[in-house]
């Protein structure tokens, strides 16, 4: 009896898991396309959609953790399957989100695509009144957005690695000092039972 039930709830389980990798298989599909075809309304069907992406990912996680916690399956197949669930359902999670945020994105720019982007030109006086330095006469582009957008990541990276190194020199020096002080340590305590 107990057995029946356990594989009912798997079935449900695998059910479940499938139809949310499927969902968000379909909306990526959709974004995707919304990126190629530049249309609004599919960006809306994405973003729509999330919602029943979340409530499955919900669902699911209550299921497993009633089959873990009143079931008590064995190791094995079952097991497996019950422990790996979240995290396959945190990952289907993860990439439907990524493609709602690009929908979101081709929303906010939508008027930048009727405008033209790649046409677009910023002078230097819009430019110095925005407060943007070094601006010059050149055409704001999509390529040139995207380039300073990785010029700006690369010098993020660079300051966290040099912030990195000098963590790592102070934890290494904290490091030393603490094994100096449990030798004192050590050596005082062995002092002290003497006397």
């Amino acid at each position: 009896m107990t057995r029946t039930i356990l594989d009912a709830q798997l079935l449900a389980i695998t059910t479940n898991i499938t139809q949310m990798g499927q969902l968000v298989e379909h909306t990526l599909e959709q974004a995707l396309q919304a990126v190629e075809t530049g249309d609004q309304a599919l960006c809306g069907l994405v973003i729509a959609t999330d919602a029943s992406i979340d409530d499955l990912k919900v669902e699911i996680d209550r299921q497993t953790f009633a089959a873990l916690t009143l079931q008590q399956p064995l190791g094995g197949r079952d097991l497996r399957l019950l422990s790996s669930a979240p995290s396959i359902t945190t990952d289907l999670l993860k990439t439907g989100d990524n493609a709602v945020g690009i929908a979101k994105l081709l929303l906010r720019m939508a008027p930048l695509r009727k405008t033209g982007v790649s046409q677009l030109q910023i002078t230097s006086s819009t430019a110095t009144d925005d407060g943007l330095e070094g601006a010059s006469d050149h055409p704001v582009t999509e390529a040139s957005i995207i380039a300073g957008m990785l010029s700006l990541g690369q010098e993020a990276l660079l300051y966290f690695m040099q912030q990195r190194r000098h963590l790592l020199q102070t934890m290494r020096r904290l490091h030393t000092q603490f094994w100096r002080l449990m030798v004192l340590l050590t050596h005082t305590t062995t002092r002290c039972a003497r006397i």
